[in-house]
């Protein structure tokens, strides 16, 4: 059996995680931070906008790493190298929602996060699960092969399950001076997206990676 799978499955898991828990308080965050310059009504509306564009964004990324995956670089490096881009997106939201800084541009840096994260988070949805039933021959693991698809959409449940449970309560920790503490709420997405790109690292040696020979 290829043990190094669960090197995918838990960068998935880790992965979703992020993804997830961040875009639990993100309209919130959007819509606090719209607040401050229009009234409540405009605030909600143009952060539904944001938001379903964000969305709109991680879910068209994807065939461009696809095409990035099947072409160029390989499905290990796209995801390493779309998964630093995600990291970096996860940490500069969380910066961007810092509050005790006079006069600090908060909705800029907060969109350039959002813009990584869509970029990161698409970049990799078509190449894992693919670099995972990479590592199995068939049809002779055809039966293991079934087992790790099995694990792998749990591992997206469960990532996603936890986040949207407990990155809610992150939000609601007082920080800074401020009742909510949106920085928490997404530095810890953040950083489980930097424990999925070490985890997912440390299987390179076992990885079986296939470069693309030509552009399909």
């Amino acid at each position: 059996y290829p043990w190094q799978i669960f090197f995918i499955i838990i960068t998935e898991a880790c992965e979703r995680f992020s993804f997830y828990g961040m875009n639990a308080v993100l309209t919130l965050y959007l819509v606090e931070q719209f607040k401050k310059t229009m009234p409540t009504e405009e605030a909600e509306d143009l952060s539904t906008v944001f938001f379903h564009l964000f969305k709109f964004l991680s879910f068209f990324t994807p065939l461009f790493g696809a095409a990035l995956s099947d072409s160029v670089f390989g499905k290990f490096r796209t995801i390493f190298y779309l998964s630093l881009v995600y990291a970096l997106g996860q940490i500069v939201l969380s910066v961007g929602a810092i509050t005790i800084v006079e006069n600090y541009p908060s909705l800029p840096i907060s969109f350039a996060g959002i813009f990584l994260i869509a970029v990161g988070t698409g970049g990799i949805k078509p190449c894992v699960v693919s670099l995972g039933a990479d590592q199995f021959k068939v049809p002779e693991q055809k039966t293991e092969m079934a087992s790790y698809f099995a694990m792998f959409y749990a591992s997206i449940n469960f990532g996603s399950l936890i986040s949207t449970i407990v990155t809610p309560y992150l939000r609601q920790v007082p920080c800074m001076g401020e009742s909510s503490c949106y920085t928490l709420a997404f530095g810890v997405p953040g950083g489980l997206m930097i424990i999925s790109l070490v985890v997912f690292y440390c299987g390179k040696s076992k990885y079986t990676v296939i470069i693309p020979e030509r552009n399909i």
